[in-house]
């Protein structure tokens, strides 16, 4: 699963809407990487990081124009350019964020 230019994830999780994931699973091995993509209602929006009950740390960084391979235009299909969000867990475990 490509998410983009530079990454992939090694297993795909969708979560339906309004779905609150307590400890997000990252993979049980080095350079084993788990996607979570949240369905989200865009006439109530809230961004999927507030759906993860575990404490995630500050931002670290972000890229604005990134290509997501994950998410696609409903009517052409093609990967749709979002903003990358990378932060951690206050614990070991990095999360990646897309809007």
């Amino acid at each position: 699963n490509k998410t983009t230019r530079q990454s992939y994830a090694s297993a795909l999780i969708e979560h339906p809407i309004g779905a609150i994931v307590e400890y997000p699973e990252s993979g049980s091995q080095p350079k084993y990487s788990v996607a979570h993509h949240f369905h989200i209602n865009p006439k109530n929006f809230i961004h999927p990081k507030e759906n993860i009950q575990y404490s995630l740390g500050d931002v670290h960084g972000s890229h604005e124009n990134v290509t997501c391979y994950l998410l696609r235009d409903i009517h052409t299909k093609e990967p749709v350019s979002c903003k990358q969000l990378k932060t951690r867990c206050k614990s070991y475990f990095s999360e990646y964020f897309f809007q």
